[in-house]
């Protein structure tokens, strides 16, 4: 099972805080993939394995470039988008 987190506002009550080319899927198997968007399609970035269990909730900071991942054990993950790399680990 596979969900999908778009990292842009599409809400016409809610002011697009930022815009970015990038949207997230997440598994149970703890994994996280970056994807860039691209004119047809999207196109994979980066391949994370984050979790040792299932990915249950993703966000993305205000401004695009962070996104951070929980898992159902508790752990979480703070990624940086612009570097492709995790950023900080808390569990």
């Amino acid at each position: 099972r596979t969900q999908i987190a778009l990292l842009i506002t599409m809400h016409k009550q809610c002011p697009p805080a930022f815009r970015t080319e990038f949207l997230l899927t997440t598994s149970v198997d703890g994994h996280v993939k970056l994807w860039k968007k691209q004119e047809q399609g999207i196109e994979f970035v980066k391949h994370y394995r984050a979790h040792l269990a299932p990915v249950i909730v993703v966000s993305a900071s205000a401004d695009g470039q962070l996104f951070a991942s929980v898992a159902e054990d508790g752990s979480a993950k703070v990624f940086d988008v612009v570097n492709f790399g995790a950023s900080m680990s808390f569990f």
